[in-house]
């Protein structure tokens, strides 16, 4: 988890949240800078501060007893500092269970991971409101702009997205993204691109890996012409800062553009009760929405006008300009061919058709003749060590897109429960099954193939015998007709950031 530095920003954060108050003076904040190098250092010296004890009592419902929490604790003590209710009713029972009192349980949620992030949030929020991006005048009208005496300059994109989450498909979005942007936009392009999560763990060239505090410095921000928010799960769940009315209101108060581009969304998160009003003026705001697929389409129709289709940017920039350069330390060799390559992923948590799926997929790969099969994670460093004793021959980790497609190519079938994996898998042009998530199910559906998605695990084994006819293909003019909506797409946003920033308007299109 990446970390922005301790600034005086984060004192007044952690100092906000964690003993709700402002910091004493300008020399309290100068004398914990000097001694803490990090803001979890500063957050350990609060935890362990007298002040704090009596705050964290004081956050729950009754006065605590001394000895083991409550469910009504537990549940007030989620709420004060994670914002959140519990999980599920296991958390109070294992708290109990372990002996636990309220005031060490405060201490623990207050040391934890996620309780990190939020302050790592909210110091990050603090700058945005100390250094708010300036306001910049309305662009000129592209028809009455003079004639340039000379080049342009570049338009100066920041890519923002889920592109750190470790999952190939979501590291691939940035790269994928500044290419189509360099091909379609008016002029030439300077993409950066950053990640709130991991920000050092995907590759974005042609784009420039920048840290995620630039999203919230409104004086760097002011350098960009505008935002390019993109990847899968930006909405679905939201991604910081995008859900924060602050960051909302400084971005359209300084009228910095920024728009989606084949962003995934999830109706549960759009329609939340406490996301919605945010949500719904972060996407109004928007100089243009381009939405994914048909669960992203649901999540944003009557928020907003106007939204668009863009197929996945990373399917689109393939069929659009071709294969991608190789990644730096992407095998040169080719895979050898193999009868079936399954694309798998570790459950997520009490995930009981993604546990059914795999341990199907593993029962396949067992018996099947020797060598039939292959298995590759494109998550390696969840997945490789948790599947590795689930496959004859372990699991092969793949970090780059070209790298799974070619994988994929050298199969006679491929099996994925990833959706990049399914991506993968058609741009092989090999018969390609995919189950467990319904956005892989939907795609493959939409590409005319509904067969080829699996809603039971009890179905693979039947489609992978030795006399079952292999899955269907994606026809070559539906592929075209894929091509042509994410040349469209495209060509939409272009004009939509001409428009937003003043550019004139380029009426051929760029070559394949």
């Amino acid at each position: 988890m990446p970390h922005l530095p301790l600034d005086r920003a984060g004192v007044i954060a952690a100092y906000r949240l964690l003993l709700g108050r402002e910091p004493e003076s300008e020399a309290v904040i100068e004398a914990q800078l000097a001694r803490h190098e990090s803001l979890e250092a500063l957050r350990a010296t609060l935890l362990a501060s007298a002040e704090f004890r009596p705050i964290a009592r004081a956050c729950l419902p009754d006065p605590p007893t001394g000895g083991v929490v409550t469910e009504a604790e537990v549940a007030a003590i989620y709420r004060a500092l994670l914002g959140r209710e519990p999980e599920s009713p296991e958390v109070a029972a294992r708290s109990r269970a372990a002996g636990r009192t309220a005031v060490e349980l405060m201490q623990e949620i207050a040391g934890s991971e996620e309780y990190g992030t939020r302050m790592r949030e909210e110091a990050a929020i603090a700058m945005l409101r100390r250094h708010p991006p300036p306001r910049r005048g309305r662009p000129p009208p592209a028809a009455g702009a003079p004639p340039a005496a000379a080049a342009p300059r570049p338009l100066r994109l920041l890519l923002f997205g889920a592109y750190g989450n470790g999952n190939l498909g979501d590291a691939a979005q940035a790269g994928a993204l500044a290419r189509l942007l360099g091909a379609y936009c008016t002029g030439p392009v300077q993409c950066a691109a950053t990640s709130w999560l991991d920000h050092e763990t995907y590759d974005p060239r042609p784009a420039r890996r920048r840290a995620p505090d630039l999203l919230l410095d409104g004086e760097k921000l002011a350098g960009f012409d505008a935002v390019v928010i993109g990847g899968g799960g930006v909405l679905g769940p939201p991604h910081f800062p995008l859900h924060r009315p602050e960051w909302i209101r400084a971005m359209l108060r300084a009228g910095i553009p920024y728009g989606f581009a084949g962003m995934g969304a999830s109706r549960g998160v759009t329609r939340a009760r406490a996301l919605r009003p945010s949500i719904e003026a972060l996407l109004r705001g928007a100089a243009f929405v381009a939405v994914r697929d048909p669960w992203s389409v649901a999540a944003v129709e009557g928020l907003c006008e106007g939204w668009f289709d863009l197929p996945d940017p990373v399917l689109a920039a393939w069929l659009l300009l071709g294969r991608p350069p190789p990644a730096p330390g992407a095998p040169a060799a080719l895979p050898s061919p193999v009868d079936t390559l399954m694309i798998v992923k570790a459950p997520a948590p009490g995930h009981a058709a993604e546990e059914a799926f795999l341990a199907a997929a593993a029962e396949a790969a067992r018996a099947a003749p020797e060598g039939a099969v292959r298995a590759v994670v494109v998550e390696p460093r969840k997945d490789e060590r948790a599947l590795a004793g689930l496959f004859p021959g372990g699991v092969a980790a793949v970090r780059d897109f070209a790298a799974l497609v070619a994988h994929c190519a050298a199969a006679r079938r491929v099996v994925s429960m990833r959706y990049h994996g399914a991506i993968a898998g058609v741009l092989a042009g090999v018969p390609t099954l995919g189950g467990t998530a319904g956005k892989v199910r939907t795609f493959l559906a939409a590409l005319g193939c509904p067969a080829n998605a699996l809603p039971e695990a009890a179905g693979l084994a039947a489609r992978l015998a030795p006399d079952a006819p292999l899955p269907a293909t994606v026809a070559p003019e539906v592929l075209e007709g894929l091509r042509m909506l994410a040349d469209a797409g495209m060509r939409r946003i272009a004009r939509a950031l001409d428009a937003a920033t003043g550019r004139a308007a380029v009426g051929a299109a760029p070559e394949a």
